[in-house]
C-alpha cells in the first residue's frame, strides 16, 4: 500500500466518522465558549420550564391565598315565580276584600361587600403558607439551574478533553510520519533498512488508529454537547482550553454547601407545614362575617305596594363546626407528620451533601498533583525521544527503541490531556457541591 493511498484511505475513515453527525445543522461544528453552551442549555431547558411554571403556580396560589383575606365587591341578580302568594281576607265594611302580598313574580339586584372579621387565624396562616410554597418552589428553580449548569459543564469538558485527545494524537502521527519521512530519506542513500520502514510504518498504523479512535471519542462528545444544551443531533464543538480553571477567586471552603437551593427549599417547606397546621388549628374555631348590600328588586320590603324599590341591608354571621368527627383535629396531625418528614428529609440532604462536598474537594486535590506529575512526564519523555533518537543517528539505538520512546511520549501527552480534563471535571463537581 503506498503512502498516498493509505493516507485517503485514513481521511475517507475520518470523513465517514464525522459526516453522519455533522449532516444535521449547518452551525453544528461552530465552537462555543462555556458561558454560551449554557446560555443555550438554560433557555432550552424542559425541566427549567417545569420548575418557572411551577414557581408561577405557586406564587399565583399565594397571591390568591392573600387576596381571601381582603373585602369581596359582588353582584347578583334572582328571579322566582311562585304560582301561590300569601293573601289575607278582610271581611269588615260593606265590601269585603283580600290583600295579597306581591304576585308571584320575585325580580331582586344587589351589590354587597363580604368581610372576612375573624376566622381563627386560618386565612392568615393559609396566606403565609402559600408564600412559604412560592418561596420553596423558587428555590427549586434554582436547584434545578445548577443541575442544568453542572451537566452543561461535564458535557463541554468531556468534548474539550476529546478535542485535546485528538489534537494530541494527530501530534503523535505527524511525528511518527516524519520519522518515516526521514527513513525513506536514509534508505536511498543506503543508511537504513527495509525492516525499519515497514517497523515505523506498521506503528504509524497504529498511531493512526489511535487518532481514529479518538476522533470517534470526540465527535460522540460533541453530539452529547449538543443534546445538553438543547441541539440533539447537532455536533457542538468547545470553544476554550483545558488549562483554564473554573475556580475564580479563592476555592470553596468548609459550610460552602449551606448555601444550596435544596437545602433552602426544604426549609421553607418546613415553615409551610408550620403554618398548615397552624391554618387547620384555625378552623377549630368559630368564624365571623359581616355583609353589606345595596338592592333593588319588586316587591322589595312592601309586598303589598308590589313595586320597584331599592333598599339595604347589613348582616353579622357567626359559624362554628362543633363535631366533624376529628377531620379537623387529622388535618392538623398530618400538616406536623409533614413538618416532622421534612426535618428527616432535611437531615439527610445535608449529610450527603457534606460528603459530596468533602468527596469532591479531595478529588481535585488528587486530579490536581495528577495533572501535575503527568506534565512531567511529558516532559521527561520529550527529552528522552531526542536523547534516543541522538542515540539512533550514531548507531548507538535500535528502531525499536525509537519507535518505543515515539509510543511512550504520545501516551503521555494523551494522559497529561486526560488529567488536565479531569481536573476541570473535579472543578465543576466541586462548584456544584458548593451550589455555585
Amino acid at each position: 500500500m503506498t503512502r498516498t493511498y493509505r493516507t485517503l484511505t485514513l481521511l475517507a475513515l475520518v470523513a465517514f466518522a464525522a459526516g453522519a453527525a455533522t449532516a444535521r445543522g449547518e452551525g453544528g461544528d461552530r465552537a462555543l465558549t462555556l458561558d454560551e453552551c449554557i446560555a443555550h442549555a438554560t433557555a432550552s431547558s424542559q425541566a427549567l420550564h417545569s420548575s418557572r411554571n411551577r414557581h408561577d403556580a405557586a406564587r399565583a396560589r399565594a397571591n390568591s391565598a392573600q387576596a381571601n383575606r381582603w373585602p369581596t365587591l359582588g353582584a347578583a341578580a334572582a328571579y322566582d315565580y311562585a304560582s301561590e302568594v300569601t293573601s289575607i281576607d278582610i271581611p269588615l265594611g260593606p265590601t269585603p276584600r283580600t290583600i295579597e302580598f306581591g304576585d308571584g313574580n320575585t325580580y331582586r339586584f344587589s351589590l354587597g361587600v363580604d368581610v372576612p372579621l375573624y376566622t381563627g387565624g386560618a386565612l392568615g396562616a393559609t396566606a403565609r403558607a402559600e408564600r412559604a410554597e412560592a418561596g420553596a418552589a423558587a428555590h427549586d428553580v434554582a436547584a434545578d439551574s445548577l443541575g442544568v449548569v453542572r451537566d452543561v459543564r461535564a458535557a463541554f469538558f468531556r468534548a474539550l478533553g476529546s478535542r485535546s485527545q485528538l489534537d494530541a494524537a494527530r501530534v503523535a502521527v505527524r511525528r511518527l510520519e516524519r520519522h518515516l519521512e526521514q527513513i525513506r530519506g536514509r534508505i536511498d542513500i543506503g543508511t537504513a533498512s527495509e525492516e525499519e520502514r515497514v517497523q515505523a510504518t506498521a506503528r504509524l498504523y497504529g498511531a493512526e488508529q489511535r487518532m481514529l479512535r479518538a476522533e470517534l471519542e470526540s465527535v460522540t462528545d460533541e453530539l452529547a454537547l449538543g443534546t445538553a444544551i438543547g441541539r440533539p443531533g447537532d455536533r457542538v464543538a468547545p470553544g476554550g482550553a483545558l488549562d483554564a480553571s473554573l475556580l475564580s477567586g479563592a476555592t470553596p471552603g468548609d459550610g460552602t454547601f449551606e448555601s444550596r437551593p435544596e437545602l433552602a427549599a426544604l426549609g421553607a417547606r418546613r415553615d409551610e407545614s408550620d403554618l398548615r397546621a397552624r391554618a387547620a388549628l384555625g378552623a377549630l374555631l368559630p368564624s365571623v362575617v359581616a355583609s353589606a348590600h345595596m338592592n333593588y328588586g319588586r316587591p322589595g320590603v312592601d309586598p303589598v305596594e308590589n313595586e320597584w324599590m331599592s333598599w339595604a341591608s347589613a348582616r353579622v354571621s357567626l359559624a362554628w363546626t362543633l363535631f366533624d368527627r376529628g377531620a379537623r383535629h387529622q388535618r392538623v396531625e398530618a400538616a406536623r407528620a409533614t413538618a416532622r418528614a421534612i426535618d428527616a428529609t432535611r437531615s439527610d440532604l445535608h449529610r450527603r451533601l457534606q460528603g459530596a462536598f468533602e468527596t469532591a474537594r479531595v478529588r481535585l486535590d488528587f486530579a490536581m498533583r495528577q495533572s501535575a506529575k503527568a506534565s512531567q512526564r511529558v516532559e521527561a519523555e520529550r527529552r528522552r525521544l531526542e536523547l534516543v533518537g541522538g542515540r539512533r543517528e550514531q548507531g548507538m539505538a535500535t528502531e525499536t527503541e525509537l519507535l518505543d520512546a515515539h509510543d511512550d511520549l504520545a501516551d503521555a501527552e494523551a494522559s497529561e490531556v486526560a488529567a488536565r480534563a479531569a481536573v476541570r471535571l473535579a472543578e465543576s463537581d466541586l462548584l456544584y457541591a458548593a451550589g455555585r
